[in-house]
């Protein structure tokens, strides 16, 4: 068995990679007043305006969404939490730089608008995924950006429902392409 000490250590990374993309919205969002423009429970994206890259990142999310499905209906609760681990890091280590400097470049307020409504988007899944497996950091960001901008939604994350599969959104293609231009 692993010690308290050893547990922290291999846990510790996704905290912090997780935190970071909590707190990367929060910064940015809060930087340029933006507040979302739908409630909760109607927030979807739209593939029409997606960059490549905002594509990819949609697309891994319905690729780790049916995995996750398949994986916790089998009690593989390990091949669950290695799922939301490797979602993350693309998240942070990938997408978030990326979309960093389109943040510090922005001019069109309304593509920032656009970026902010799917990361937003892409926040609220990831509270609702991860909610059995890190209960109280899922609530702090389901609280601060669901439940202050909807006092609709439900009053938890653990109320809340788990992301539907949008398998019209998953391209195995394209996350091939990005898969290989990674590793070069």
């Amino acid at each position: 068995p692993l010690s308290a000490e050893q547990l922290m250590n291999l846990s510790q990374p996704f905290f912090m990679d997780l935190w970071k993309a909590y707190a990367f919205f929060v910064t940015f969002s809060n930087e340029h007043n933006w507040k979302p423009t739908l409630p909760t429970s109607e927030l979807s994206f739209s593939e029409a305006n997606l960059s490549p890259l905002e594509r990819w990142i949609f697309s891994t999310l319905q690729s780790t969404l049916r995995g996750l499905h398949e994986a916790l209906q089998g009690c593989r609760f390990h091949q669950a939490v290695a799922l939301i681990e490797e979602w993350v890091k693309q998240l942070t280590h990938i997408f978030l730089p990326q979309m960093h400097q389109f943040f510090w470049d922005a001019q069109a307020p309304q593509e920032a608008n656009e970026v902010f409504n799917n990361l937003h988007y892409l926040l609220s899944a990831l509270s609702r995924i991860i909610a059995p497996f890190a209960p109280f950091i899922a609530e702090e960001i389901y609280q601060n950006i669901v439940r202050t901008y909807d006092n609709d939604a439900p009053a938890s994350v653990h109320l809340a429902s788990f992301p539907t599969l949008e398998p019209d959104f998953e391209d195995e293609e394209l996350n091939r392409e990005i898969a290989f231009i990674l590793h070069l």
